[in-house]
């Protein structure tokens, strides 16, 4: 790993913790913080899918941050928010399948 933070391999490190922090929060009812940490991962992986637009493998991580983020909000009894992020899981996915439909 390089010793840069600012290097995707540190980000993606730090992006992991978030997300892990973020589901135990999500079980302990803390959906505010969990929020904010699921949010944070999620911005992550639309900037690698921005700066990788051809890696299918930030498309996939992608459609899984929105669909955590989806669950969250539904735990959260946010259901219409939850369905907005379901629903970009689902075009992120489909959009995958049709662009890469060799590759699963």
């Amino acid at each position: 790993m390089a010793s840069n933070p600012a290097q995707p391999d540190w980000k993606r490190f730090l992006r992991n913790h978030q997300v892990n922090l973020a589901q135990i929060l999500e079980k302990l009812g803390e959906f505010a913080e969990a929020e904010k940490l699921h949010r944070l991962a999620l911005q992550f992986h639309q900037e690698m899918r921005a700066q990788f637009p051809d890696a299918p493998k930030h498309r996939q991580l992608l459609a899984g941050r929105y669909f955590a983020l989806g669950r969250l909000l539904g735990n959260a009894n946010r259901h219409k928010d939850a369905e907005e992020h379901y629903r970009q899981a689902l075009q992120t996915q489909e959009k995958l399948v049709a662009e890469f439909p060799d590759q699963h």
